[in-house]
């Protein structure tokens, strides 16, 4: 059936695995991907280029401003659980869904 958006957040929230049609890499994958000394952090540098890498485009400065709020510990890098929530901020939620395959209704709960 059709996914409301919640459905989506929860979705992206529990697993990240959403069926794939295309080269989009799921935000788990990216984070794998990015996190290169397997550390499960990264840093602010990491996280600009998983946005891009995830095809989502904001101002440096609203990229910033949310990496630093999501640093609580203030170490310069964040956990997958931060960086999901952050995700979830900043998706084009309609636009993931439909590049991977998954119909919606919009507002719909479940």
């Amino acid at each position: 059936g059709a996914l409301g958006m919640t459905d989506f957040e929860i979705a992206m929230m529990m697993n990240d695995l959403l069926p794939l049609r295309n080269d989009i890499l799921t935000p788990f994958e990216c984070f794998e991907i990015f996190d290169f000394d397997e550390s499960g952090q990264i840093g602010a540098i990491e996280f600009r280029e998983m946005l891009s890498a995830l095809r989502i485009n904001i101002e440096d400065e609203e990229r910033e401003r949310l990496f630093a709020k999501a640093d609580k510990q203030k170490r310069g890098e964040i956990g997958y659980g931060s960086f999901k929530k952050l995700y979830l901020k900043v998706a084009k939620v309609e636009d993931e869904l439909e590049a991977r395959g998954v119909r919606f209704v919009k507002g719909r709960r479940s």
